[in-house]
């Protein structure tokens, strides 16, 4: 028997790559063992996608799941206000400061609580006794406790293949060619700005080499291991002849032109198959079936506070007055997935009477807004209706490649990191808008309206809408999680 362990963050950013990688291996060799390796949080995810697994494809082994001791990585990130400081303004002052926060988020475990992972790590993998393992691309540990056991193993990212090879982009590219993560640049980059990009080159490889937690995590695990030195995301990138293949959640066609090292396996979109929403909840799905949608979901870190669901409101507001006065439009509806920021006095609703149903009453009144903390499916089986002509996200990874896979037009309202780099991407690839790209890092009726027609019912949205449906028809003639399931498999045959 075949075993694959899987060793992920328990983040939804990250591990969602790794649920559908799992869905992936066993459809294509029903024989094959996949456990997986993270914090506690992953459990009852990888248990739901083991079954819905196992009803795909009945003979198929059951997911293994194994909890990893140790502090997770979003609770050690909040613990120093980690997301304080990425979520600010990019800027000459806050992107380099983002930039040596960018250190913490490839390594925010101290020395002694990265020990404690690796240990557990080692632990699991003595247990298992896997053929190969697949780490995620910001656990650290992950790729350590692989080295020093001298494990077969591959890399696993959700994000773009930009992000994985700058450093093996010819002629010092990272440093002019391509806007750095959080900074905010356009592409291509003007000459004006060529001093600036170059500016936040250097200082990401500075913070790279002089990185005191890295220095003081190297030491300690060197006197754990005899020897080992602890890999970590950056190293991973910044490494000119990287030993381990690469698989990205990404293609060539989804990113800005770029070379593609033979080491990178470039995926597509790996998407986690989930029910219907017809299975899940057909009271929702005959609702969506009732006209065309707007979906929000700006992720699970973005908790909004009542003036930003004002502002978002008022957004919505602009859109839905003018689908009032096109024909085609006049049904138009909004599902709103709306994590509230939660205050002394118990956070803000949208009952009558509220600031939210001021702006959007008479739409909430008639059903054709809802407004939910939680939606019951998952929001790529909301994407895979059909019926959705915009998909307004945060710009993570994971709900920009979900609406290139489902052919859904964009609007995006990044906040932090990354997310600004998807902001200038998805505006090269065609297929949405920037929706804040003055009011970052949150956003203002006034900025956000009028983006959100332009690409529902704009003159070019015809342009956009076709764009999208292209790129998604590109990627589905081969999945991203077949790509990836494949890699992996023949990985593991050559490893044996």
């Amino acid at each position: 028997m075949k075993k694959i362990l899987l060793i992920t963050n328990s983040e939804f950013g990250q591990a969602n790559v790794f649920l559908a990688a799992g869905h992936a291996l066993v459809s294509r060799d029903p024989d094959v063992q996949v456990h997986y390796a993270s914090f506690p949080a992953l459990s009852k995810p990888v248990s739901e996608a083991s079954a819905y697994a196992l009803q795909c494809t009945p003979n198929s082994r059951p997911f293994v799941f194994h909890a990893l001791q140790g502090v997770s990585f979003v609770d050690v990130f909040q613990s120093f206000n980690g997301f304080e400081t990425i979520s600010k303004r990019p800027g000459l002052v806050n992107t380099p400061e983002y930039l040596r926060m960018a250190m913490k988020i490839v390594l925010p475990w101290s020395a002694p609580e990265f020990i404690t992972i690796f240990r557990s790590l080692v632990q699991i993998i003595e247990e298992v006794g896997p053929d190969l393992a697949v780490v995620d691309s910001l656990f650290g540990p992950g790729h350590t406790a692989c080295d020093h056991v001298g494990l077969p193993h591959m890399i696993l990212s959700p994000n773009a293949i930009k992000d994985m090879t700058l450093a093996t982009q010819p002629w010092g590219a990272m440093f002019w060619k391509y806007p750095i993560s959080g900074s905010a640049l356009p592409f291509p980059i003007p000459w004006h700005l060529l001093p600036l990009s170059i500016y936040y080159g250097l200082c990401a490889v500075w913070y790279h080499f002089t990185d005191p937690t890295h220095h003081a995590t190297a030491a300690a695990i060197q006197r754990e291991t005899g020897g080992t030195s602890p890999t970590t995301y950056d190293k991973i990138i910044m490494d000119r002849a990287p030993k381990q293949r690469i698989l990205v959640a990404s293609r060539p066609e989804m990113d800005f032109p770029l070379l593609v090292p033979d080491h990178i396996v470039p995926c597509g979109p790996i998407i986690r198959p989930v029910p219907a929403v017809s299975d899940v909840d057909p009271g929702l799905h005959a609702w969506l079936c009732e006209g065309p949608v707007v979906l929000v979901n700006l992720g699970s870190h973005t908790v909004m506070a009542e003036k930003e669901a004002v502002e978002m409101a008022g957004a919505l507001r602009v859109l839905l007055g003018k689908a009032a006065g096109e024909v085609k439009w006049r049904g138009l509806r909004v599902l709103w997935k709306l994590k509230k920021k939660r205050t002394a006095g118990g956070g803000y609703g949208f009952e009558p009477g509220s600031a939210l149903h001021d702006i959007l009453g008479r739409e909430l009144d008639e059903d054709r807004v809802r407004i939910a903390e939680w939606i019951t499916c998952e929001p790529v089986a909301v994407l895979e209706t059909g019926n959705v002509v915009c998909a307004v996200s945060h710009g993570g990874a994971n709900s920009v490649h979900e609406a290139i896979h489902a052919g859904v037009p964009q609007v995006l309202v990044p906040s932090w990191a990354d997310c600004y780099d998807y902001g200038v991407r998805v505006e090269y690839l065609g297929v949405g808008r920037w929706g804040n790209r003055q009011a970052a890092p949150v956003w203002s009726t006034s900025e956000l309206g009028p983006i959100l027609v332009d690409v529902v019912m704009g003159p070019n949205a015809d342009t956009v809408r076709t764009r999208a449906k292209e790129l998604a028809a590109l990627c589905s003639k081969t999945p991203g999680a077949d790509v990836a399931a494949k890699a992996i498999l023949d990985e593991m045959a050559g490893a044996s």
